[in-house]
């Protein structure tokens, strides 16, 4: 049996509230399927049990991009240029990563995922990269997406799933990792500093990326790596709790 992958999804509303959508970039499931895994989208829920529930179908999961949490998650006023996920949502994605770090679900967090994850083990966000960078960090203009290099961390599992030390990655965030959560480690930053990886120190398989390595896994092995590595991961038997 393939391992089965949960996918979260954003929460839109379309007109009236009641035409609200749940929706997922393709992208996202297309790399999943492609790295050997099945791709299952975990509907936005506000039942805490049903949480647990959607990862008891689950082997691995994917915690996908998205807008910003909202700051109250991390003791800071909101910023004017912070543009909250829909409350749902929220609650969805931080009861549903807090549970599956819980149970040692092997994960793979993507740009506001890894902002999650961080976030859910303590740490906090910068809320606008602009007004923490110098002029000429290409993050202050991030208005369209663009490719930079990040420095891997030797010896890390990130560095060990793309076999480099160095990696063109994409980007199109304006937020970005602040203090780093408990238990969580740098393993790639950007040339102006930015945070761009974060992992544990060993244990489950988590692995937290800020770039979209699903945009980019049909033509560069290296992006598709970390979902192989992730649906390796969720082939395995879990760890005891």
């Amino acid at each position: 049996m393939k391992p089965v992958i949960g996918l979260d999804c954003d929460l839109r509303l379309r007109g009236p509230a009641r035409n609200q959508k749940l929706e997922i970039w393709r992208s996202y499931a297309d790399a999943v399927e492609l790295a050997g895994g099945v791709p299952v989208i975990l509907p936005t829920t506000e039942n805490p049990g049903h949480i647990d529930e959607q990862l008891d179908v689950v082997d691995g999961l994917v915690l996908i991009g998205g807008m910003d949490l909202s700051p109250k998650f991390y003791g800071a006023r909101k910023h004017p240029r912070t543009k909250t996920m829909h409350p749902s949502r929220q609650f969805h994605d931080i009861e549903l990563a807090r549970a599956a770090i819980r149970r040692k679900v092997p994960v793979l967090a993507i740009c506001a995922g890894l902002q999650l994850v961080n976030v859910v083990c303590g740490g906090d966000l910068i809320q606008h990269l602009p007004d923490a960078l110098d002029p000429g960090s290409p993050h202050r203009e991030n208005t369209a997406e663009f490719t930079h290099d990040v420095t891997v961390e030797p010896g890390s599992n990130l560095a060990r799933i793309i076999a480099a030390d160095r990696l063109t990655v994409n980007s199109s965030h304006h937020q970005a990792v602040g203090k780093v959560g408990a238990e969580l480690g740098v393993v790639a930053r950007s040339p102006d500093g930015v945070i761009e990886a974060l992992e544990p120190e060993g244990g489950t398989f988590l692995m937290c990326v800020q770039w979209h390595p699903e945009r980019l896994a049909a033509g560069d092995t290296r992006h598709l790596a970390l979902f192989e590595a992730l649906v390796e991961a969720s082939g395995q038997e879990p760890e005891a709790a």
